[in-house]
């Protein structure tokens, strides 16, 4: 047609259909020929200055293909694919390291054409920038409107599972629950669709795997510990899931089952997480709850080891709270004067009122401890005195109304 032609509008449109062909097989040098011979002839013609950008971004030139789909956007804005070309644009702002324009231009193509096919992906994307940039509120509007607009099901499965994480991280961990259970309601509707069966010890894709332990811990984050350990056995089967994420809720799981004073089963999980992820960050507290585990189930020598090692090795939080456990052990022992002197240690060696605030709950349960562990020996002065200081000193503890009512008792003595 190229060689044969007399017309200039039929050689324009073989130029134009010679350069997607070349375009569609790779060849992006022969299909910017193409397109530039094609704009030489007809300079208005935006289906090949669109062409142009695509092969400048497939020829690794995102600048050059910023400056053609720039072109297209302001000078003819009615353009019918216009919101093809701000897609095109914001991703050849990304190869330019332009991430700030980029996230502006897929903002705007969401907002401006709310209909287009890509409107979906730029509101994830949107929210993508968003959550990175931990504005966690508007990450997770972003991510609801993709939800609400996609029929792709792997952009719905990573929007639901990115506004469930945008939720858990502002503390809304119901909401955070409910969008977790939404992408495994969805990934099941997949399943059974295409003639699939769902079984519970089924293996998921990674993203579901992690949405079923989330389930776990938005539980364990809203106290409902039951509930919690319910979930836990199928969740923690789930492989695909991410290796810190199983060994965390494995732990929260034994915190679980203390909570509801199981204590079989929380020295079962501990050994489960010990056994399992023996190197995750985890590993020590993972250890310091199968010691207190050990501690109630009345096995002193062996939970005395694991506390003792635990404390040891640490200074932070959790050897304020394995020195707690130990004095618990030297109580239940009825060797009152070693278990006092731990508790003050738990109460004063860390600094006293000074210490870090996560302390002062593990501080004033200690002072409390070793003020009954006197009264019960019949050291009545020292017990009213730590009384008095833990009122004065933690009056938001719970344990402070207790300091109070023995207070009075004393006094009516």
């Amino acid at each position: 047609c190229l060689e044969r032609s007399t017309q200039p509008e039929v050689t324009n449109d073989a130029r134009l259909l010679r350069a997607k062909v070349r375009y569609d097989r790779g060849n992006f040098s022969g299909s910017l020929a193409d397109a530039n011979d094609a704009l030489t002839h007809q300079p208005r013609r935006t289906d090949a200055l669109r062409l142009r950008g695509l092969c400048e971004a497939g020829l690794g030139k995102p600048a050059d293909a910023v400056t053609t789909f720039t072109q297209i956007t302001v000078s003819y804005p009615d353009y019918a694919d216009v919101d093809r070309v701000l897609y095109d644009l914001a991703w050849a702002y990304l190869a330019s390291n332009k991430p700030e324009e980029a996230t502006a231009t897929f903002a705007k193509l969401a907002d401006s054409y709310p209909k287009s096919p890509f409107a979906a992906e730029c509101h994830y994307r949107v929210g993508e920038a968003k959550y990175a940039a931990q504005d966690f509120a508007a990450a997770a509007k972003c991510y609801f409107l993709a939800c609400d607009s996609t029929t792709n099901p792997e952009l719905l499965d990573k929007s639901l599972h990115k506004l469930a994480w945008s939720c858990f991280e502002r503390g809304q961990f119901g909401a955070a629950e409910e969008a977790f259970d939404r992408q495994i309601a969805v990934m099941h509707e997949r399943i059974t669709a295409t003639g699939g069966k769902v079984a519970a010890a089924a293996p998921l894709d990674p993203l579901s795997a992690d949405a079923m332990l989330m389930i776990v811990e938005c539980r364990f984050q809203q106290q409902q510990y039951q509930l919690a350990l319910e979930s836990f056995d199928a969740a923690i089967e789930q492989r695909a899931a991410s290796e810190s994420l199983r060994a965390m809720v494995c732990l929260h799981a034994a915190q679980s089952a203390a909570e509801i004073k199981n204590w079989q089963r929380a020295r079962e999980l501990a050994d489960h997480a010990l056994r399992d992820f023996p190197a995750s960050q985890w590993a020590d507290e993972a250890r310091c709850e199968r010691g207190i585990a050990l501690a109630e189930l009345g096995q002193f020598e062996e939970a005395q080891r694991d506390l003792v090692a635990v404390a040891a090795e640490h200074k932070d939080l959790l050897q304020v709270k394995s020195e707690f456990a130990l004095g618990n052990i030297h109580v239940a022992r009825k060797d009152y004067d070693t278990a006092v002197r731990m508790f003050f240690k738990v109460a004063y060696g860390h600094g006293g009122t000074a210490a870090p605030a996560s302390f002062h709950p593990w501080q004033a349960e200690a002072i409390f401890a070793a003020a009954r562990v006197l009264e019960d020996s019949g050291r009545q002065d020292s017990a009213r005195k730590l009384f008095q200081e833990l009122v004065d000193s933690y009056p938001t503890s719970p344990r402070t109304a207790l300091a109070r009512q023995s207070l009075e008792r004393t006094l009516r003595r």
